[in-house]
Parts: structure tokens; sequence; C-alpha cells
């Protein structure tokens, strides 16, 4: 059997040689205390009928996005005792990395009748599917005598990560010393150094804004360790506060770990947010994360999503019995009659009839109690039963996505014969709430930001308190303004002329790492994106464009071609496959669409005549 371990196969020289290794890594193991730990626990039964050389494996149990399973066997009259690591199935095995490694301390343990533990500790450094583990574990003889309980023995393999390479999704930016003359400080994990932004870091983290600003002796080194982390999660943890969409399947773990640790609102948050919407593990693996991370938001949103899920879609009834009587005044017949306001999911809601000679036409509208000029919808379905006065029903839907600034939406009913009373229900069924509440997601006034900004943009009668080393990280235009030649770079306020203020509040969210696109955001982001040269803020409107947005086709094109979205351009194009796709993108203004793009709509209007 070929195994990472001291074998009984092994030389000499190279038990010598694999024991200095493993004391190399227990060693460093010792000096520091890492917050990726797990333990796999199994119940082999009927172990005393082991046999000699055959391989007994536990579950397979998946930690930080790697899948862990241990094996004991019976070999020269000894327990082995190893512990395997896969990072990808079987099924992706094409995408296995060449180069992987997992650097661990395992802590082997067996349990003994009298409650008696043994155990023993070795590094691991896991770089193929091969075991690590230790084949010499305890002797056949005393495993039957002290451990073995009514033929069953319980094991435990505690292990604690201390680093992984060539795991996980490519990174996206750098913190190398390409970063050096927009950063302030160095953290130093393991044997990577990392370019960062002391007060930026220090508007992010309680942890680092005592340890940067604070009276430790750290804050005024060049060089700062910190020990016991992954260096790989770690660059993730800062794409994730440095805007990027960092955040998937393979880190999410790594990533909630460390924004725990370093008590990281705005992480925490993008790692609830994409355990909610986007990651495709089992939902009790998602709440082990959200145990062992304190992701409380997460547990309490996704219990209520579990009890709602009992009762059904989120779903309401309006009833009305309009009179089909005259007005007040005793002449026509009503034309317009709206029934009372009703609450449901924190808005009102009411049915809305016009009349249009014997016909009828009925909506249903939205009234959002709160005072705000944020924009907002509410995507539903609704069923429109009428009643005539024989008690037959009429029944007719529609889809509506309600928006402050919306129009209103009818559904035409035909003449029928009716009594003075008109019975209408509007049963909604709402899939979809965008905008919904109040304020915004983060602030950038002077009461919460001033202590950890270093200046202030006038953005029409609006102040943003802000970093300029963050900024300059993130746009060439904000790095030549305030550390190039221009008069602006002395200065402690600096002007921006033409931007909407709620616009540019939405566009530095997004360059801080929050989810403020949305649906009517998007286009207003992605302006000043382009306009201030932000390329983190425009590969995620292209990436909400691409993967999210509602917008028709004919939209997205436009925006990706005055845009210079490549990839989404791209994207679109290779959706188009009819004729009447083609015509449906064609704007009214055809300068709005480029040459590249006419031509592609050209070809692919030729090759489907």
């Amino acid at each position: 059997m070929e195994t990472g371990d001291l074998s009984k196969n092994d030389s000499d020289a190279e038990k010598t040689a694999k024991k200095r290794k493993f004391d190399e890594i227990s060693k460093i193991s010792k000096q520091e205390i890492s917050g990726k730990k797990f333990v796999l626990r199994n119940i082999y039964e009927n172990a005393a009928d082991f046999v000699d050389e055959k391989s007994n494996f536990s579950r397979n149990e998946e930690y930080f996005n790697v899948t862990w399973y241990m094996n004991l066997m019976r070999e020269d009259n000894h327990l082995g005792f190893y512990v395997y690591c896969d990072p990808y199935d079987d099924e992706n095995e094409q995408l296995k990395p060449e180069n992987w490694s997992i650097q661990a301390k395992i802590d082997f343990k067996v349990f003994g009748i009298d409650g008696n533990v043994f155990n023993e500790s070795m590094g691991g450094y896991f770089k193929t599917d091969k075991g690590y583990g230790i084949s010499h574990f305890m002797e056949w003889e005393k495993v039957e005598k002290e451990y073995i309980c009514n033929g069953n023995l319980t094991v435990e393999a505690h292990l604690t990560i201390f680093e992984t390479v060539g795991l996980g999704r490519e990174k996206i930016r750098s913190f190398d010393e390409s970063q050096k003359d927009v950063s302030d400080g160095i953290l130093k994990v393991r044997n990577t150094n990392f370019y960062v932004s002391k007060t930026f870091l220090a508007a992010q983290s309680t942890f680092f804004k005592s340890l940067f600003l604070g009276k430790f002796s750290e804050s005024k080194e060049s060089i700062i360790p910190l020990t016991g982390i992954d260096p790989l999660d770690f660059h993730f943890l800062l794409e994730v506060l440095y805007g990027e969409s960092a955040i998937d399947d393979t880190n999410v773990e790594g990533v909630a770990l460390l924004a725990d640790m370093y008590d990281i609102p705005l992480v925490i948050r993008k790692c609830e947010e994409f355990l909610l919407e986007k990651s495709e593990k089992h939902v009790e693996e998602k709440f082990r994360i959200a145990d062992s991370c304190h992701l409380e938001n997460w547990k309490k949103v996704t219990k209520g999503k579990l009890e709602s899920g009992k009762t059904g879609q989120k779903t309401f009834v309006l009833k009305n019995l309009f009179k089909m009587g005259t007005d007040d005044s005793g002449g026509e017949p009503q034309r317009n009659a709206t029934s009372l306001r009703e609450e449901h999911f924190g808005c009102f809601w009411f049915i809305h009839l016009t009349r249009e000679d014997d016909d009828f036409k009925f909506s249903v509208n939205v009234v959002n109690p709160l005072s705000t000029s944020k924009k907002w919808s509410i995507d539903a379905e609704i069923e429109f039963k009428t009643f005539d006065s024989w008690d037959d029903e009429t029944v007719k839907t529609m889809s509506h996505c309600f928006e402050n600034e919306g129009p209103e939406q009818f559904l035409e009913f035909e003449n029928r014969y009716f009594d003075e009373h008109l019975p209408v229900e509007a049963r909604v069924t709402i899939k979809k709430s965008i905008g919904l509440g109040t304020g915004n997601i983060r602030r950038f006034d002077k009461f919460s930001q001033k202590d950890v900004s270093d200046v202030v943009l006038n953005v029409g009668d609006a102040k943003f308190y802000v970093i300029k080393m963050f900024l300059a990280a993130q746009s060439p235009f904000f790095k030549d303004l305030f550390f190039g030649i221009f008069s602006e770079s002395a200065k402690s306020e600096v002007s921006l002329t033409g931007d909407d203020p709620l616009d540019f509040h939405s566009f530095l969210e997004v360059l801080y790492g929050e989810s403020a696109i949305n649906e009517f955001s998007v286009e207003g982001i992605l302006h000043l994106a382009v306009k201030y040269d932000a390329p983190t803020a425009v590969r995620r409107c292209e990436e909400f464009l691409g993967r999210f947005c509602r917008k028709s086709m004919k939209k997205k094109l436009q925006m990706a071609t005055k845009y210079d979205l490549y990839h989404l351009k791209k994207e679109i194009l290779n959706k188009i496959t009819k004729k009447e796709e083609i015509r449906s993108v064609i704007p009214a203004n055809i300068t709005d669409l480029d040459h590249e793009v006419m031509g592609q709509l050209l070809k692919k209007a030729v090759g489907l005549r």
C-alpha cells in the first residue's frame, strides 16, 4: 500500500527523512493556532474481524470544500491509522490541478474501554490522493484487549489546516509588490506578503482598526505577521473587501471563518448572501458552516424560509364587491372605482376598476408606505376572478412588475350580465421584490467615517468621506487625482461635477464590496464605473447584466455597446438564433449599435434565410 506515512516498506534513510519532515511541520504547527479545524469521527463495527492488509474506510465528509475520510488497517500485527483527502469529486477529475497541496497537523485518537484515549500527532503534507498516517499506530493485541468494546472501535482524527495551494478559483486581483505605491502596510501570512491600505482595512474591521490605529506595537511596524491562517483564504478575503465577486463554494467556508475571526461585517454579510442565493451546497452543510463561522443572520433567515415553506408561497387575496349602479349624483353609472387598501408584506394593496361602455378593466395597485426616493419593484403573478349573476366565474391571469413610477397594467373582461354588484377577487403571488426598505447599505458620512477616512468628495450637495489610497487602488483616475500632479492631491476636500449623488453613493458601495447593483441602479453605477475607470465595478455590473438582470436583450445590448462590455456583447449575440430576436434588438436609433455589432447581426440574418 502506497501512502505518505512512515510505512513498513520504507528504508531506514527514507524513514529518517520523512520523520524529519513531519517533525518540522509539527514544530511549525505548535507555533500557530489555526481556525481551520475539524474532526473526523467513526465507529468501526466488527473491528475484531478486520482482515489483514484490507482497507476499512470511513464515510466521506466535506470540510473547507475538500472531501476527507479515514482508513484503518490491520497490518503486521499492528493497527494502521490513515487520513485521506480529495479536493474534487470523481466527476470533476479533469478539473483537478496538477500542483495542489494542503499542509496540516493531524491528531489521531483511539478511544478505549475504560474511557482511556491513545493518541499520536504528526504533520501531513497532502499533495496527492494518497493518505497520511501511521502504519504501526498500536499493537493489534493491545487494540483487542483495551480498545475494542462490544466488537466496535471508536476513532477520531483531529485536523488543523495551515496552508492550501492550488485549490479553488483563480485569483482575480493582486496584492503583491505591484500594489506598493497604493499601499501603506504589509501583512505577512506565512511566506506571503500582502500590500494593503491600513486605513481601508481599519474602516472594515474592528480588529484591524485596533491593530493599525491602536496602541499595539505592531501599528509602527512596516511588516505585520498574521499567524494561524491560510494565505489563500486571506487572499480571497482581501478580494471580497476590495469589491470583487470572489466567493464561491470552494472558498466560502475559509473566507467566512476569517471574516468572523477579524470581525468584518461586510464579508460576513457577503458570505451569508452567497450561501442564501448562489451556493449549491446541501442545506446541512450550509448550517454547519453557519454554526462554525457564527453566521447568525443566515441561520435566522434560512430558518424563517424553511418555516414559511411549510405554509406555501408568498400569496394573499384581495376581495371587493363593486357597486355597479350610478354615482352619488344619481347620473351616469360609475366609470372608476377602487377597493379599500389592505396591508400585505409591508405594502398597501388595492383593486382598481374602470368601465368602458359595458366592458370592464381591472388592475391591482401597490403603495410603498415608506417615503423614499429609492427605486423599488415587486414581481408578481395575479389571478383575477369575477362572478356574474348566476355565480359563474371568469378567471384571467397576468404577470406584472410593480414599480414606484411604473405604468398601471389592466386586464379586460368582456361584457357579461351583472346585477347591481360585481364581486371581484385578485389572488397575488409575490415572486421577487427589490429595493424595498429604508436607507443605503453603507454610510459614507462624517459621523461614521471621519476617523477612518482622509479625504472628502463633494458630489452635488452630498459629502462622501472616503480613503484616498483605497480609491487609488480601484481606479487610475483616482490614483492620478490623489497622488498625481493635480492640485487636488493636496486638498482635504475634492469636488466631482456632473454626477448624481445617489448614483455615486451606490458606486462607492460597489467599490467597498456591497451588493448595491440592482435593476434600477446598474446603469448609473456602470456610467460612473466607466467614467472613473474602475474595472472592479465595471466587471460586477457586467456580471449582473449577464447573469441576473431581467432587462430585455435590446436594452442589454445597447448598454453593452455604449459601455464597451465585450463579454456581455458576445454573450447576447450568441443567444440570438431567430429572425424575431434580431428584430427585437435593433434600436430605433441605429447609431446606438457599433459597426461590429451591426455586422454580426447582418451575418446572422443572412444565415437564417
